[in-house]
């Protein structure tokens, strides 16, 4: 049985994250048990500091994601920044 079309398109549509701000702030308890630094991941989030390559990909891991997929998201966007005020 095939879901309905309107119920399928409407998740497929819009992107799971945003950003990686958005990503972090999603699965920060998740990410908490991961070999991920806390600092390092809030600086990521609060976008005062860019992801290294290894943080790039453990959280890639840690989200279930591909290292592309995630870098091709922006570091912010506006209403996770602003949700954050």
């Amino acid at each position: 049985m095939q879901p309905a079309a309107n119920e399928f398109s409407s998740h497929c549509d819009r992107p799971r994250y945003r950003s990686m701000a958005h990503a972090i702030t999603c699965n920060w308890d998740q990410l908490q048990s991961t070999k991920l630094n806390p600092k390092g991941l809030a600086a990521i989030r609060d976008g005062s500091q860019k992801p290294t390559e290894t943080e790039l990909l453990r959280l890639a891991l840690a989200l279930g994601i591909s290292e592309q997929e995630l870098e091709s998201l922006p570091l912010l966007d506006e209403e996770t920044t602003n949700a954050a005020r």
